[in-house]
């Protein structure tokens, strides 16, 4: 995914976030660079300078989708296939400073208090005093913040009982994000795309649904590739799934089944501190895997996200590897004022940051046993 302009440098951070796995219910047989070339935006892969540590990545075409963007990246990890899927799942990026993700937490299905109970805006970094200011200047029928009219409403009823015991405004504002993001959850494990609710930013009412469908609708290609993948998840209008992934994994069925990995972030972009949250649908077989990532909801900077991933089992100097495939897609209010070469700078410098981001996730799952 990503930010653009300085918001575009940030594009990593939910790339970062976004990592979630699925394999669709065709065998993958064949040559792995072959296949990939079928579908993606490489038509001549070096699997030996991969195998190296070399990330390719080429941005995607213009979109038609004028808040759209999207870039595609290739590269290898070296470690098993399995190793590399469970690995990204949950990676958490909080542990590279320079990705400026402050906080990652999973969410349990159905969600509960204690997800959202590392979520503490106290503090004064920049970034979490501005949002804590634009929590509490939000009031019943105006915010600066990726709100819906309803979410402003009882952020607004909270503020006044909050100020009646007089308590601090950090402890306001986290406890308001706490029961925003538990509620969000809810409705979109009940809903799921249905449940994201519009909200107003910049004098236009903008759905997340309609953001995540326009973007699927930029790349037939990919979008045929996965389509077995989406079918099962919320994002084409089929009913959510209902189960976590460790009710799925315990699970006695007789075929793969999608595993569902919902998380949240507070992070920064442009020195602003931003929430989202987002949700990762996995599934495996023979060893070749696919995966969808979708955010649908952010506290500002960008409307929704989309990754896609597949991965396959090769083999680096007689070791088990991973040739991953990745495109990340994001819908961003800065992009709708950019065109021909602001449009094209915009996606390179979104590639340079979620190159940044695959560089270090390789460093890390090379040290892992």
């Amino acid at each position: 995914m990503g930010r653009f302009s300085d918001i575009m440098k940030n594009a990593l951070i939910i790339a970062c976030g976004m990592l979630v796995f699925f394999v669709s219910d065709v065998c993958r047989a064949g040559d792995p660079v072959e296949e990939m070339k079928t579908f993606s935006v490489f038509e001549a892969v070096d699997l030996a300078k991969l195998s190296e540590g070399e990330v390719m990545g080429e941005r995607g075409s213009l979109m038609n989708f004028p808040r759209g963007i999207s870039v595609q990246t290739c590269y290898v990890v070296r470690a098993p296939a399995e190793s590399t899927v469970q690995q990204l799942v949950h990676w958490n990026a909080t542990v590279h400073p320079e990705l400026k993700v402050r906080v990652h937490g999973l969410i349990s299905t159905p969600p509960s208090e204690d997800d959202f109970k590392t979520l503490d805006l106290r503090g004064d970094a920049a970034p979490i005093q501005w949002l804590v200011e634009k929590t509490m200047a939000t009031t019943a029928g105006k915010s600066d913040l990726q709100i819906s009219s309803a979410e402003a409403a009882e952020i607004a009823r909270e503020m006044h009982r909050t100020r009646a015991v007089s308590a601090p405004t950090w402890a306001y504002a986290t406890l308001c994000w706490r029961k925003l993001l538990k509620a969000r959850a809810e409705k979109f494990q009940k809903d799921g795309l249905s449940g994201v609710a519009p909200y107003e930013a910049d004098g236009s009412s903008i759905n997340p649904s309609s953001e995540i469908q326009d973007l699927l609708k930029e790349n037939s290609r990919v979008a045929l590739r996965f389509a077995a993948l989406l079918a099962e998840t919320p994002l084409v209008a089929k009913p959510p799934l209902a189960a976590s992934a460790s009710t799925v994994t315990n699970a006695p069925v007789a075929t793969p089944r999608v595993t569902v990995t919902p998380y949240w972030e507070l992070f920064d972009v442009t020195s602003h501190g931003t929430l989202n949250m987002g949700f990762t649908y996995m599934k495996g077989l023979d060893g070749s895997c696919q995966v969808v990532c979708c955010e649908p909801f952010s506290s500002g900077g960008y409307h929704a996200s989309l990754a896609f991933y597949e991965f396959w089992p090769i083999q680096v100097a007689g070791r088990p590897a991973t040739l991953v495939w990745r495109e990340d897609m994001v819908s961003a209010p800065a992009l709708a004022v950019t065109h021909g070469i602001e449009r094209m700078a915009s996606g390179a410098i979104m590639l340079q940051e979620i190159k940044k981001s695959i560089r270090l996730f390789q460093e890390d799952a090379a040290q892992k046993p």
